[in-house]
């Protein structure tokens, strides 16, 4: 097995599009209807990263979606979405960028 689990007992992964789901105020399509976090507009990736609550104080997660840009290009991986990154909530309540996961090129 190429990569194993990196959640402890008792750690919770919390994907990105369910952070981006939570901006206040909410993301909207070209209809006017919420998104549901799985678009890929960089702006509301962006705004997300630099404006949420959830991850204020949090160090290196522009850097990680940007090193995460450019490896996936590099290899060649169009599967990188909102569900398929994100932050792991230690069972002490403490936030820590996830490692690069489901890569559509494993």
């Amino acid at each position: 097995m190429a990569c194993g689990d990196f959640l402890a007992d008792g750690d919770r992964l919390y994907e990105f599009d369910k952070i981006k789901v939570t901006f206040d105020p909410p993301f909207l399509d070209s209809s006017g209807n919420e998104t549901n976090g799985t678009g890929l507009n960089l702006y509301e990736i962006l705004m997300t990263i630099q404006e949420h609550p959830f991850l204020e104080g949090m160090v290196g997660v522009r850097e990680h979606f940007w090193n995460m840009f450019v490896v996936d290009a590099l290899i060649g991986n169009t599967d990188r979405n909102n569900s398929n990154w994100g932050i792991i909530i230690r069972e002490d309540g403490t936030k820590e960028l996830a490692p690069v996961y489901d890569n559509g090129n494993q």
